[in-house]
């Protein structure tokens, strides 16, 4: 019985703690009733945790083959505006500045 599925971004990430304890809370969620607890009150089976992390959510064009290469840095990506451009810029000079420390 799936009792829970939440997908996350980098911020609301913070949230799994608490969503996780309301999951098993039968005040927002009527499913963990039909659990059967033993005779100490802890709910008896097991449950399964998955944490999965997707960059083709937000690259939905992309195949994980060529972000595979983007992140080896065999593909050229093209600015596809100036806004882009000027932070294509911003991240390309945060690494050199984080290479030229590790020398």
């Amino acid at each position: 019985m799936k009792i829970f599925e939440q997908t996350y971004d980098g911020e609301s990430l913070y949230d799994v703690g608490r969503d996780v304890s309301e999951a098993f809370d039968e005040s927002f969620n009527p499913l963990v009733a039909e659990i059967p607890s033993d005779q100490y009150g802890f709910q008896e089976g097991t449950f399964k945790i998955t944490i999965e992390w997707s960059s083709t959510e937000y690259f939905p064009n992309e195949t994980a083959e060529e972000l595979r290469k983007l992140n080896e840095g065999k593909n050229v990506v093209l600015p596809q505006s100036k806004e882009h451009a000027e932070n294509m810029i911003r991240v390309a000079c945060f690494y050199l500045d984080s290479v030229k420390g590790k020398q």
